[in-house]
């Protein structure tokens, strides 16, 4: 090989080094980052989910008269809207009951959506259905809290299923996560567990409570607030379900239905004697009970009596109960519902 070959492959050789050690003193280019595909269908649902703002109570009642539980539930509502930096307020639906939207300023809502007609004297699902379906769409909440009663178990049933939302029964803690979620806690299997559910997806996120479960708010009658006037175009002859008498059941002003009672006595027969009654008398002012004897102890007792066997019709939240039986009988506990 002749020294003019010689020298270019030396050439050569020492282009190749000096252009890997060029190569090495370059910085390396960093990788442009993935891009996620945007997601079209959550786009939509945030945008949905901002449009509710506003924690609603029902105010439930019948004949003008106020169901307590109304009121408790304005209690633990306005920690929830104070935690949300929004509006607390209520539904009032009836006739002749614009009095009640000003009593749900007394116990911290701040406007009333109020809805009065004869149409709805007497609750019937479809019509108050229709109407607090009308409220809802119109006004957009994103929490709604009803009473668990008999009432406010049909209608808030009813209303979820029209609105395609969620629904929590019996609620015994209501809390705001750190995304501003309805965090609603209830028990599950029994009692043996308290599940806690979210409603991510749809508004309103709707809740039941049990009366007594929330503690009752200090009533301040100098508090004012907005009554919103709405009508429903809803005539009579709309609606298919007709009252056509209304029987009341009570036995008079002082009759006590035990799901709202404050104070449970319950007792077998052997309980209900002379030296036995001076202790459950200290409660006679406002009181019921339920005896697992469905017979006349508790009534000659001067007992508001109220007597059942099996599985109770209904559940009671009491401050105070007094449980007197005989030996081997669970049946009082049973039957006062707990």
């Amino acid at each position: 090989m002749s020294r003019r070959s010689d020298r270019n492959l030396l050439h050569a050789g020492r282009t190749e080094i000096l252009d890997e050690l060029a190569k090495q003193k370059e910085p390396e280019k960093p990788e442009a980052p993935a891009v996620e595909p945007i997601d079209e269908a959550q786009v939509k649902l945030a945008a949905k989910l901002k449009e509710y703002k506003g924690v609603w109570v029902f105010v439930e009642q019948s004949d003008g008269v106020p169901a307590e539980v109304s009121w408790e539930l304005l209690g633990v509502g306005a920690g929830l809207a104070k935690t949300r930096n929004v509006e607390l307020c209520t539904i009032v639906i009836g006739n002749n009951v614009s009095n009640l939207g000003q009593e749900s300023f007394a116990y911290g809502a701040t406007k009333a959506y109020l809805i009065d007609s004869p149409t709805f004297t007497n609750y019937r699902t479809e019509p108050y259905q229709k109407a607090v379906c009308y409220l809802i769409n119109k006004y957009k909440p994103e929490i709604v809290l009803v009473g668990a009663t008999g009432l406010g178990r049909d209608l808030a049933g009813a209303v979820a299923t029209e609105l395609a939302t969620g629904l929590t029964a019996d609620c015994t803690g209501l809390t705001i996560d750190e995304k501003g979620l309805l965090m609603q806690t209830r028990p599950a299997f029994g009692g043996n567990i308290m599940a806690t559910i979210k409603t991510e997806r749809t508004r309103p996120q709707m809740s039941t409570v049990r009366p007594h479960v929330m503690p009752m708010p200090l009533r301040d009658s100098t508090c004012k607030g907005q009554i919103v006037t709405e009508s429903l175009p809803l005539a009579e002859k709309d609606i298919l379900v007709k009252v056509l008498e209304v029987i009341d059941d009570r036995k008079g002003a002082g009759d006590v239905d035990i799901a709202g009672a404050d104070v449970i006595v319950s007792g077998a027969a052997a309980c209900w004697e002379k030296k036995t009654l001076k202790f459950y008398r200290r409660w006679r002012t406002n009181w019921a009970a339920s005896s697992a004897v469905p017979g006349r102890p508790s009534r000659q007792a001067g007992c508001r009596w109220n007597a059942r066997s099996g599985k109770p019709e209904k559940r009671s939240v009491p401050r105070f109960i007094c449980l007197r039986h005989q030996r081997g009988d669970s049946a009082p506990r049973r039957d006062a519902g707990l």
